[in-house]
């Protein structure tokens, strides 16, 4: 099985590795099921799948980043978004509403390039961005 985690480097808590889950909430099988337990059962499904071998093999903590067809997110990758928000405002005075839809745009569109690399593959070396060259306040 391929293992498709992304491990983060220079975050303050050490080893932390991401997994990547987009569902549909209007399929029919979600019919009757609400938003909020879709994406609380989507969150438990990653971390059933891996967070034991992240936190015992790999020596890291694990969140899964649950996205939504339709533009949610899941309760933990919230959590991860308002955590580093509360530090970027915190470190550079940023606005924290400003900062929140900056970030929440780049994690969107990172999503969307990295999606688009696998789909047609890449040819040129993948270049790394960091959060230290935007400017937050627009």
């Amino acid at each position: 099985k391929q293992w498709y985690q992304r491990r983060v480097r220079g975050t303050p808590d050490g080893k932390q590795y991401f997994d990547v889950r987009c569902f549909h909430p209007n399929a029919s099988s979600y019919f009757k099921s609400t938003l909020s337990y879709l994406y609380k059962g989507q969150d438990q499904r990653k971390n059933r799948a891996y967070r034991r071998r992240m936190e015992q093999v790999e020596g890291g903590t694990f969140t899964p980043l649950v996205f939504a067809t339709t533009g949610g997110f899941g309760p933990q990758l919230e959590w991860t978004i308002k955590r580093v928000v509360g530090r970027i405002v915190s470190l550079h005075g940023e606005m924290y509403p400003e900062t929140t839809a900056v970030l929440r745009r780049k994690l969107r569109f990172c999503l969307l390039c990295s999606t688009l690399r696998s789909l047609r593959g890449c040819w040129e070396k993948v270049r790394v961005y960091g959060l230290g060259q935007f400017d937050f306040n627009l």
